[in-house]
């Protein structure tokens, strides 16, 4: 009897644990869920919320920077001077090497730009050297005097290199790399110069050179790039280049003493005439001499007579003559001007305009222009009078503004008249006039050298205190540029033009 009492007792046990495993069983099968919760909690169920650790930024590959170029060297001591000059140091550099300049030019008025039809300039100086018979150019800032471009004006420095350069005639965007293996030898450097306001000369354009008995290839080398390349014959003018307004034109040579046709517009009987009406003349005494304009117009303070002459020998088919006189009783004239472009085949272009700088002579612009003719005159600021000198051809009238400064008649800013668009955006640092060994020496500057601790105080354009003029005082502007769209007829000559 106790023995069968334990068996039914386990059984019972038994029982009693298989049953709640087998609820639990069907309550999970059915598909009931529960979620226990603590007092206060929300009813709603929690969610597991992953915090993202951001990835490691990516070390950014630095960009190769391509070695610097090799260069050939003359071997005389003047050009390796010439190369130890670094860009973007002290002007000291360049006048502990070679001395005091030949002259300096600009001084507060030139404005130093590197790429045609880009906004960005920088007041500079021009300071020129001529030793043993070769001629060197440094561009530097006139803020603080850092030297902004070097030259050498001397085709002569440089010995031939190649039998034929022309052969090396690659697309703009080439590695420099390719150039140089096509060329088989280290170029010359012709010339370096920094943009505007760079502080650095890690941007540097530098403008290799590759002479031959007929000529010399060129290219503007930036960062191992080639930007811009020609070839540039001897004796042969090149029309002006494309403008893009970002890449540096490839600078060129300039032949002093061009072709002009100043004497033929000198014996035109309009011009005569109008060397006749004196500054100062009034508008009815200019009638009496001219007749009545071809028409009038206001501007601002001053009533301007224009006079045209049809004529096919003038590019544009027409002579203009244009007289200034004060809007007010007096009607005096106070600037007259030509623009007259008389046809002949004359190779003078607006290229040469830039070249007549600020602080120039007129010995120093004779130079290099040869004899002007007086194609504008007037009076400035205080009744000041100011004097035009031009060269003019079919294609440009190129000219030089004078006035005196300190008792002393000095190139105040250059202008041009031009057929052309492309010459009417040329800028004088995309131009060389070469130095000779049969050049005279540059006369000694009368200016001493800047102080460069703070921008320089001499102002070209402050007048001394005069008398008040007799003459009604006017401001007006003299426009610098003027294009002007040529007659059909008659035909300009093609290009390259040549040089004789």
């Amino acid at each position: 009897m106790k023995t069968s009492s334990r068996r039914i007792s386990g059984k019972s046990v038994l029982r009693s644990l298989i049953v709640p495993v087998l609820v639990l069983l069907f309550i999970f099968s059915a598909g009931c869920s529960f979620v226990a919760r603590l007092p206060g909690t929300s009813n709603q169920p929690s969610v597991a919320v992953q915090t993202e650790v951001p990835a490691p930024a990516p070390t950014p590959i630095p960009t190769p920077k391509p070695p610097p170029l090799a260069f050939s060297v003359p071997q005389n001591a003047l050009m390796e001077t010439y190369m130890s000059i670094a860009l973007n140091q002290p002007v000291g550099n360049v006048t502990a090497a070679f001395g005091e300049p030949e002259a300096i030019f600009g001084q507060n008025a030139y404005e130093y730009k590197v790429v045609a039809g880009a906004a960005e300039t920088e007041s500079a100086l021009v300071y020129r050297y001529k030793i043993d018979s070769v001629g060197f150019e440094f561009i530097v800032s006139a803020l603080d005097g850092r030297i902004l471009k070097k030259q050498v004006s001397s085709p002569g420095a440089f010995p031939k290199l190649l039998d034929d350069a022309s052969m090396l005639a690659v697309p703009d965007g080439t590695p420099y790399s390719g150039l140089l293996a096509a060329a088989g030898v280290d170029p010359y450097l012709w010339m370096a110069f920094l943009a505007p306001n760079a502080h650095s000369d890690e941007n540097r354009y530098e403008v290799c050179l590759w002479p031959d008995d007929d000529g010399q290839f060129v290219a503007v080398v930036q960062n191992g790039v080639v930007l811009r390349s020609e070839y540039q014959p001897e004796d042969v003018v090149l029309m002006a280049a494309a403008v893009d307004g970002v890449t540096p034109r490839v600078p060129r040579y300039l032949e002093p003493d061009p072709d002009n046709a100043n004497s033929t517009l000198s014996k035109s009987g309009a011009f005569k005439k109008f060397e006749d009406i004196d500054i100062g003349m009034s508008e009815s005494n200019i009638n009496a001499k001219l007749g009545t304009p071809s028409f009038t117009a206001e501007d601002g303070d001053l009533k301007v007579l224009t006079y045209e002459y049809s004529d096919p020998g003038y590019s544009g088919g027409k002579a203009v003559y244009v007289y200034s006189v004060t809007n007010d009783a007096s009607a005096a004239l106070v600037m007259k001007r030509a623009e007259a472009l008389p046809s002949g085949g004359e190779e003078i272009l607006g290229r040469y305009a830039p070249q007549m700088l600020p602080g120039m002579s007129m010995d120093d612009v004779k130079d290099f222009m040869g004899k002007p003719l007086v194609t504008s005159m007037g009076l400035l600021e205080y009744g000041r009078p100011f004097t035009v000198y031009s060269c003019v051809g079919y294609y440009a009238c190129v000219s030089a503004v004078f006035a005196k400064v300190n008792d002393t008649e000095l190139c105040l800013r250059n202008e041009m008249i031009t057929t052309d668009p492309l010459e009417a955006q040329t800028l004088y640092e995309e131009y060389v006039l070469p130095v000779r060994p049969s050049k005279s020496s540059t006369p000694a500057p009368t200016l001493s050298l800047p102080l460069f601790t703070i921008r320089p105080s001499y102002h070209i354009f402050t007048p001394k205190p005069t008398p008040k003029p007799t003459i009604p005082i006017v401001s007006f502007v003299i426009p610098s540029i003027i294009i002007i769209t040529p007659a059909p007829t008659p035909t300009p000559s093609p290009t390259p033009v040549m040089v004789y």
